[in-house]
């Protein structure tokens, strides 16, 4: 009876995933260009674009360094422009984004705060637009091309062309230095560090197993961040992992070859072809922009590697079917919303493609109504908490440490904000009981 009742689960996951994940067109009308701000964005003309990031509510951001700019597809799939004049330079600090030059932006990452990181690569600098007032500023980066200026402010350092930016769960800002080989760090102070890497000339990864900062890392681009703080990086043939724990660097798909295989077996041993950009979801799923093979892999949580975008072909077809069949044309950025549907930036078909699964957050293992999964940040906190991975409508109350409920309302499925800036300092209890009954309770602190 119970080899019955797995076979039937068995039976009932291979079913969702086969009729899952369809493919579609998110964005761009296939013709290469700079246009259609204020329409929808499948009817706008992009072009030249890599990296992609989505804020705190759904909307998503993607860098067009093809002309210069950073674009913006609200949630309700209106595209505008939200920094750049569409001329390469150097100017605008201090004042609004959409007025400044940047320089070939291609890496871009959001911090929980809405606020919008830009690695500018050619005016070797990071930048940042305020999420409130839409400014503009340089968070890293003098202008020289170089690799200085570690353990002082991030401004006064020089920087190497840098390419993936990301942020973790607390606030650190991690950028991956392609001129140099490395990936340096930014805290929350605005100290800069070498994160990894020796700033080796050469094009071989090494250093598996040792710490970071020891490592040889050959031509990081795409970067990005777990719940835990691990730190995920593209390099040339590989996508590697510092963990957040030891700072130890390991290999988790790829080797030093340049090809393709492995489907089906350990991402350890699989052959990848200049992996371009890096996801990770919740639920420790990996997914990599494989470019040169014209596909998108994901590395499950147990290590096992396999297409699940493309057929290999560079090429345009199979929206509304199976993303497996279709053909995407040189993906470069991939990103996730808060569901797990995947964004793919098909560079040279001019679009952005989206795989959409039949539920919210589908790739979870566990029980779709499990409360436990919520997820809450930043914690502690100033003025407002998100709360991630609600399944169901659910009731939330805040109560202080004698049992004084202070504020309470209800959350919608997946994504809520609440403000808590009617709450003075002090630690509380977040109570959540969703419509089937479950309860979970949670310590916050307002800071």
């Amino acid at each position: 009876m119970i080899k019955k009742a797995s076979l039937l689960v068995a039976l009932v996951c291979l079913s969702l995933l086969s009729s899952a994940q369809i493919i579609s067109t998110y964005a761009g009308n296939g013709v290469s260009g700079d246009s259609g701000d204020g329409d929808p964005a499948t009817s706008a003309s992009i072009g030249g674009f890599s990296f992609s990031t989505f804020d705190k509510n759904e909307n998503y951001f993607f860098s067009e360094r093809g002309s210069h700019k950073i674009r913006k597809i609200s949630n309700s799939g209106v595209i505008t422009t939200i920094a750049g004049i569409g001329i390469s330079g150097f100017s605008g600090d201090g004042g609004a984004a959409t007025l400044a030059k940047l320089n070939n932006p291609i890496g871009i990452a959001c911090d929980h705060f809405g606020n919008l990181y830009i690695a500018d690569l050619d005016n070797n600098r990071i930048r940042k637009i305020d999420n409130v007032t839409g400014v503009i500023s340089t968070l890293a980066g003098n202008g020289a091309s170089g690799h200085t200026g570690d353990g002082e402010m991030a401004t006064n350092a020089s920087i190497n062309a840098p390419t993936g930016i990301c942020v973790d769960p607390f606030n650190n800002i991690f950028f991956t230095e392609i001129g140099s080989n490395t990936i340096r760090k930014i805290t929350a102070a605005g100290i800069i560090s070498t994160y990894a890497g020796t700033t080796n000339v050469g094009g071989t990864d090494s250093g598996d197993g040792g710490l970071a900062t020891a490592a040889t890392i050959a031509s990081p681009e795409g970067i990005c961040s777990d719940a835990l703080g691990n730190i995920y990086f593209a390099t040339s043939s590989r996508i590697r992992k510092i963990l957040a724990s030891s700072d130890i660097v390991i290999s988790i798909a790829g080797t030093n070859a340049s090809g393709f295989s492995g489907d089906g077996g350990l991402a350890t041993n699989a052959v990848l072809n200049s992996p371009l950009a890096v996801a990770v979801d919740k639920y420790g799923n990996i997914f990599i922009a494989d470019k040169n093979n014209n596909r998108i892999r994901q590395v499950a949580s147990n290590g096992i590697i396999n297409t699940i975008i493309g057929d290999g072909v560079g090429g345009y077809n199979g929206d509304n079917q199976p993303a497996t069949t279709a053909e995407i044309y040189s993906p470069e950025g991939v990103s996730l919303d808060s569901c797990n549907n995947i964004y793919v930036s098909d560079l040279f078909n001019f679009r952005v493609r989206k795989i959409t699964y039949d539920r919210c957050d589908y790739l979870q293992i566990k029980n779709q109504n499990s409360i436990s999964n919520i997820d809450i940040y930043p914690n502690p906190t100033t003025n407002e908490l998100q709360i991630d991975n609600i399944a169901i409508p659910t009731i939330y109350k805040i109560y202080n440490l004698v049992g004084t409920t202070l504020q309470q309302g209800t959350l919608k499925e997946r994504s809520n904000i609440i403000s808590i800036r009617a709450i003075p300092a002090g630690m509380y209890l977040l109570e959540m009981v969703d419509e089937e009954g479950n309860k979970t309770t949670k310590k916050i602190i307002k800071e």
